[in-house]
């Protein structure tokens, strides 16, 4: 019941508000800014930040979905510097409208401001080196976007589904554009900015529509042929790569199955995975000197391993060897083999400990051949366990549990002095056995003791709190003598002691009784 009649409270009362706007003019009252929920602008501290494996940078990792607005993300965070923004950091950050990078970071990752749909302007800084698939992709309110020439990866659908994107630039040091990067966008779309029906970016040739036939001579200035470009133009018969292209992309000619002879020119250093599979009529094709990769199945239907198995046409060509003497140049020289194999993950052979390395490798996941070994470095031994200090006759005695692995030990103590606890020094280093005496102590004196182990890896973690004790020296007796029934036991005294326990021993039926 209560709840009802606050319910009508607040309708009384929101009528009572539009009827009195009635009487001063309904003009007067902006309604939609009255009843309106404000988001809090955006802030460094919407920002969620990670230390990156090398320790001495940052990359920011997520954002608050609800902020708006403008945000500039910060050069340096708990003094370090911020160098990427992660996958789909701003993923979904709806009400961002506007973003600028510093320039600290160099690499934008996949999905970072994925479908980010109010964002309308961007600044990407000059040190930024890479733009990660998907990174901008349904940014429905991006009208514009230029690429510093720092850039040299594009990935992939970049900025698919930016449908007002309407100016581009892309500069000359991008050498990777990947499929579909600026699909569907404004400019895309406006058939004014395609050649009959090849779309270029500035001196990037970005996609070819199916529909083309015959022979296509591309436009020289042209830098790099973007990841699926001419797929699946089955009627292409032949194309002419002028000598300014450098990159032919993944896919770029794939099931182009009318075209019969490709001539790569000197310029051309990448091409890359399925640039020219499943075009089934291609029986020529030749590779200039300056080709440093060829991807896994770049160059034809016929073979599956790039130039592992060789084209089986005499018209193929590389470095100037022809037919059988190309595939025996190859083989020779080890032309591109590493760089056509997919190299996998590491895998390990056998795991570190802290007695012995472990090893890993990585291996081509087309053809099994092991492309890279490497040692895992010897692991650390684990903290030793103390078990006891005590007061010796000839000083403090520490020992420890045994470490597996380790191969000597080190020795920590602490003294107390003038009402103060100093820090850790080393009394012991070489150790090799669980105990050492501490020959240097001083009677009456507190003191602290703590151990590390230690193997080829370093040294191992320590008990911070250690084993605490006061060191008395052990008492030298002096005399002992008998009269007048009863017997008289002397000694020196020993520094910092406040008291001593007199033990003994008794001497009956021919043996000695414990003290």
């Amino acid at each position: 019941m209560k709840e009802i009649v606050k319910s009508g409270l607040s309708l009384v009362l929101a009528l009572t508000i539009v009827l009195s706007s009635a009487l001063v003019g309904l003009g007067e009252i902006d309604f939609g800014e009255f009843f309106a929920i404000k988001a809090d602008a955006a802030s460094e501290s919407d920002l969620t930040f990670k230390l990156n494996g090398d320790g001495v940078s940052y990359s920011i990792t997520d954002c608050n979905t609800s902020a708006t607005g403008e945000i500039t993300i910060p050069s340096t965070y708990n003094g370090l510097p911020v160098t990427s923004i992660g996958s789909e950091a701003f993923y979904y950050c709806t009400s961002l409208t506007s973003v600028t990078i510093p320039d600290s970071v160099t690499s934008i990752g996949g999905g970072a401001f994925y479908y980010c749909e109010s964002l309308t302007y961007v600044t990407i800084s000059d040190s930024v080196t890479s733009i990660g698939d998907y990174a901008f992709e349904g940014c429905t309110s991006l009208t514009s976007i230029t690429i510093p020439d720092s850039v040299t990866y594009i990935g992939n659908s970049a900025f698919r589904d930016c449908t007002r994107l309407t100016s581009i630039t892309i500069p000359d040091s991008v050498t990777s554009i990947g499929e579909d990067a600026f699909y569907n966008t404004a400019y895309y779309n406006n058939s004014s900015n395609w050649v009959n029906t090849v779309l270029y970016i500035g001196n990037h040739l970005i996609e070819a529509k199916e529909t083309i036939n015959g022979g296509y001579i591309i436009k020289y200035g042209t830098k790099t042929i973007a990841d699926s470009a001419f797929s699946y133009c089955e009627s292409l018969t032949s194309v002419t790569i002028p000598d300014s292209v450098t990159y032919i992309g993944n896919s770029a000619f794939r099931t182009c199955t009318s075209l019969t002879s490709v001539t790569i020119p000197d310029s051309v250093t990448s091409i890359c995975d399925s640039a020219f599979r499943d075009c089934t009529s291609l029986t020529s094709i030749t590779i200039p000197n300056g080709v440093t990769i060829i991807g896994n199945k770049a160059l034809g239907y016929y073979y599956d391993y790039g130039l592992r198995q060789l084209y089986k046409v005499n018209g193929f060509t590389i470095k100037g060897h022809k037919g059988s003497e190309a595939k025996s140049y190859a083989r020779q020289e080890g032309f591109a083999f590493i760089s056509t194999c997919i190299s996998s993950s590491w895998i390990i052979d056998s795991n570190s400990t802290c007695i012995a390395t472990g090893t890993k490798h990585k291996e081509c996941t087309v053809c099994g051949e092991v492309l890279e070994t490497e040692t895992i470095p010897q692991l650390k031994c684990s903290e030793p366990k103390l078990t006891k200090v005590e007061s010796t006759g000839s000083g403090v005695k520490v020992t420890w549990s045994k470490t597996t692995g380790a191969d000597s030990y080190i020795v920590y103590r602490k003294t107390y002095s003038n009402g103060k606890w100093s820090g850790w020094s080393t009394i012991k280093t070489g150790a090799t056995g669980t105990s050492y005496t501490d020959t240097t102590a001083k009677s009456g004196v507190y003191y602290i003791y703590t151990v590390r182990a230690k193997n080829e890896a370093g040294l191992s973690g320590y008990n911070s709190t250690g084993l605490k004790i006061k060191f008395l020296a052990t008492p030298k007796l002096s005399s002992v003598a008998s009269g007048s029934g009863k017997v008289t036991v002397k000694w020196s005294k020993v520094t910092g002691a406040s008291s001593y326990t007199v033990y003994r021993k008794t001497y009956s039926n021919g043996k000695w009784s414990g003290w």
